[in-house]
């Protein structure tokens, strides 16, 4: 019987999530499993993976084979790793002090990320008040630019009420000349 060490999909429509099992490579997807030894739930980030270390490791040893994705899996907990030393006959203590240089490669590797998202939002944040700042530049800009139209509006008809005046005086001023003219005939 051939075992493979897989996942078992469970959850609802558009939420997946996954068990890791231990089932013959027969059976179905979601069909009948040997023994559960973890989940993953890919949906929260970062994805949410626990895993027995132990009975992993007890089942490859009888000779299970995970899937790709269960070996992936296994490779982000640092099962693969232990699995691959344990093969190679590494000596326990040798195996505990490579386990824990991975451990801390792996904080380090985290904690990089980490900044480097702190960062991003920084520049983020930076950006939007940048934006805030040219918007209400250009609004005051834009109000500013109203006030000139509205001056130059203004400027417009008090030109034209001094063209309606200096039409008015200067017919005024033909009349004028015009009575002068018939006053004198």
């Amino acid at each position: 019987m051939a075992v493979r060490i897989r996942l078992l999909r469970m959850g609802k429509k558009k939420r997946p999530f996954y068990r890791i099992v231990v089932a013959d490579s027969r059976t179905k997807r979601d069909g009948k499993y040997i023994e559960k030894i973890g989940y993953y739930d890919p949906i929260p980030d970062p994805a949410e993976v626990k895993i027995d270390r132990e009975k992993a490791i007890e089942w490859l040893k009888k000779g299970a084979q995970p899937t790709d994705t269960v070996y992936s899996l296994f490779k982000k907990e640092g099962i693969a790793l232990e699995w691959h030393l344990i093969r190679h006959n590494v000596d326990e203590k040798v195996r505990n002090i490579e386990i824990q240089k991975w451990e801390m490669a792996r904080k380090l590797k985290e904690e990089t990320i980490r900044k480097k998202e702190e960062k991003e939002e920084e520049k983020v944040g930076e950006l939007e008040t940048e934006v805030a700042v040219e918007e209400k530049a250009s609004e005051e800009s834009k109000g500013s630019s109203k006030d000139i139209e509205e001056a130059v509006e203004g400027g417009e008809k008090e030109v034209a009420e001094e063209k309606k005046a200096k039409g008015a005086s200067e017919s005024s001023e033909s009349e004028a000349t015009s009575e002068q003219g018939s006053k004198e005939e």
